[in-house]
């Protein structure tokens, strides 16, 4: 964890804030926050929501992630996604099936494909597939399900390396450079969409920030955001139209 996204922390109790040794995909990371959560709530209920997300209306969104919590009280045994309408053909996000249901519940999921080429993107949209969020719902025991399920040999890997290791950060860095990679997107949602229970969100202006060309156009959309005051961003001109590099000012 760098100093700056200490800084931007340093209101929650330092045992609330968990940082990884190494990167070893979100799989691990999510795997190593849930084992933490574990030995403090052995029956916690679970809201998974990345850093780099931004929302037209948070009220929407908020509104939907307690719809998913509501859910896993009726289905304990899934992982509820929220899904995104499409508003274009996007290659880089995971699509999300539904299975039949009544429009405006809780579906069941009958695919779910991480990342899929243009042309699969179009003929599932046109099906009513919706974009991946990567925010998600659950219980503990549904998500250490899914590990069991998905990834069962990582999943005693890693416990394994708790009980042969005392925690310590020296400790926890040789843990973590044993352990292979995996997405928990791909190798632990698509391998098994039977646990997958999808909530569809309302228009909320969500974006995902998770790439430089995306940041870049959110960026330019929002010129006047207090942002661009704070931060000394010179904005050249790139081959896509959008913004080529940005240069964070002071080194």
């Amino acid at each position: 964890m760098t100093y700056a996204r200490q800084a931007e922390l340093s209101h929650f109790p330092e045992a609330n804030v968990l940082s990884q040794p190494a990167s070893r995909g979100t799989a691990i990371a999510i795997l190593h926050a849930l084992v933490q959560i574990h030995l403090r709530d052995r029956s916690p209920r679970i809201v998974v929501m990345p850093s780099d997300h931004d929302f037209v209306s948070e009220v929407v969104m908020l509104g939907s992630v307690a719809r998913a919590v509501r859910t896993t009280k009726l289905f304990p045994d899934e992982l509820v996604l929220l899904g995104i309408p499409p508003s274009h053909l996007d290659s880089e996000y995971g699509l999300i099936v539904p299975g039949a249901g009544t429009p405006g519940s809780s579906l069941r999921v009958r695919a779910f494909i991480e990342k899929p080429t243009l042309t699969e993107a179009a003929r599932l949209a046109r099906a009513g597939a919706l974009w991946n969020s990567f925010i998600f719902a659950t219980t503990g025991a549904a998500l250490y399900g899914a590990y069991e399920h998905s990834l069962p040999t990582l999943a005693r890997s890693y416990l394994r390396g708790l009980v042969e290791f005392d925690v310590t950060p020296e400790a926890l860095q040789e843990l973590f450079g044993r352990l292979p990679e995996y997405d928990f997107c791909r190798d632990v949602l698509q391998r098994d969409p039977s646990r997958l229970r999808l909530v569809a969100v309302p228009a909320c202006g969500w974006t995902d920030l998770g790439t430089p060309a995306r940041l870049a156009s959110w960026l330019d959309r929002h010129r006047e955001a207090p942002f661009w005051q704070e931060h000394s961003l010179p904005r050249l001109p790139g081959a896509d139209g959008l913004t080529g590099t940005l240069q964070v000012g002071g080194g």
